[in-house]
């Protein structure tokens, strides 16, 4: 997802990735609750991923320029 502005509805209830999630341009992504990554997920270019609870970290986190990556409840795994 791209751009302060993209809305995708469908996407808003995503608790897992296992293919290639980005985000990027200022789009900010909050999940509904835990998150598990077994594929790619990025962040990048002003934009950043948020779980609102515990996320399971399989696969491969990508960070770039001012990208961010926050685990609000502290719980982080790999």
């Amino acid at each position: 997802m791209s751009g302060a502005s993209t809305v995708f509805t469908e996407i808003d209830s995503l608790t897992t990735n296992q293919g290639s999630f980005t985000i990027a341009d200022g789009r900010n992504f909050t999940t509904p609750g835990a998150f598990a990554n077994s594929g790619t997920l990025s962040a990048t270019r002003g934009s950043t991923f948020a779980s609102s609870g515990p996320l399971t970290q399989n696969g491969t986190l990508l960070v770039g320029p001012e990208g961010a990556v926050s685990v609000n409840s502290g719980d982080y795994t790999q």
